[in-house]
């Protein structure tokens, strides 16, 4: 008999850039959060006058998140540079955001970065925590980290 936890998927993932428009991605390290590309269908209420309940319908229309993040700062980092300097030139990001397991599925967008700021604890190491802010059609991806 199979255990109820037979083929789950663990929920670990990275992230990878590439901000020179190549098919390059390089995963950046340190990581410690990065929220998941949230796509919501729009509603629309379309109750009529003579209705006696609420009706709604789905509109072909999107709605996305802009993802948030946070990283182990380490300022000679090539990604960490990449990403600091994105946000100061507001160039482009290409994201891809891989899962451990191949057979779930990623996300492929492009963003500029709209946060870039340090989180400060004296009992730990220095972090940024940033914003993404997605400006193009999100795609699933095959995992492939």
């Amino acid at each position: 008999m199979a255990a109820i936890t037979d083929g789950l998927s663990d929920s670990q993932h990275i992230l990878k850039i590439s901000t020179d428009g190549a098919a390059t991605f390089i995963k950046v390290p340190l990581l410690t959060n990065i929220d998941m590309p949230e796509m919501k269908k729009a509603i629309d209420e379309i109750t009529t006058t003579d209705a006696r309940n609420t009706q709604k319908v789905v509109v072909d229309f999107i709605e996305i998140n802009d993802p948030a993040f946070e990283l182990v700062y380490k300022p000679t980092d090539p990604q960490h540079i990449a990403l600091k300097a994105a946000f100061d030139n507001n160039e482009v990001v290409q994201c891809e955001i891989h899962f451990d397991d191949p057979d779930v599925s990623g996300y492929a967008f492009d963003g500029t970065i709209s946060e870039f700021s340090n989180v400060t604890d004296p009992k730990k190491k220095l972090r940024k925590k940033g914003t993404i802010v997605i400006g193009s059609n999100v795609t699933e991806i095959t995992s492939a980290p």
